[in-house]
């Protein structure tokens, strides 16, 4: 191999190798505060959406919302594309 030939490849070896230490520091910045993060969740949290899903049975059983009430609504005939 010539003299440039062999520049060239350690040239693209040492490129490879700064990437490769470059996106393992990075990657292992962006993991770490991930991992400092709480795992469970707060009950204030919870709390809103089992009284959300009360609101919503109660509702039901109430027939809020039912089909049977509806009533027609007339179309106008006016300007119709």
């Amino acid at each position: 191999m010539t003299k440039l030939a062999w520049i060239f490849s350690l040239a693209v070896l040492a490129v490879a190798a700064g990437g490769t230490a470059f996106y393992y520091i990075q990657h292992q910045q962006v993991e770490q505060p991930a991992a400092a993060l709480p795992s469970s969740p707060e009950p204030s949290v919870i709390a809103p959406q089992q009284k959300r899903d009360d609101e919503m049975q109660r509702r039901k059983l109430e027939g809020i919302g039912s089909t049977k009430s509806l009533k027609p609504v007339p179309i106008p005939q006016g300007n119709t594309r």
